[in-house]
């Protein structure tokens, strides 16, 4: 597994959406999903987040 602590990450990208890891967390926190955070779209102002997670896991 890898984590790419960025903001701006948009995880339902066509290029990333059948790579997201959307399983609970066994040990530290979900990020993404509402089991720790009230904010329900953690993805900041930008997309930066986007292309480092692409450059990891994107499909296309």
């Amino acid at each position: 597994p890898v984590a790419v602590l960025d903001t701006g990450i948009n995880y339902a990208h066509a290029d990333l959406a059948a790579n997201m890891w959307d399983g609970a967390p066994s040990h530290g926190r979900d990020f993404v999903g509402d089991a720790n955070d009230d904010d329900p779209i953690p993805s900041g102002g930008t997309s930066h987040g986007t292309h480092v997670a692409g450059t990891i896991a994107a499909v296309g």
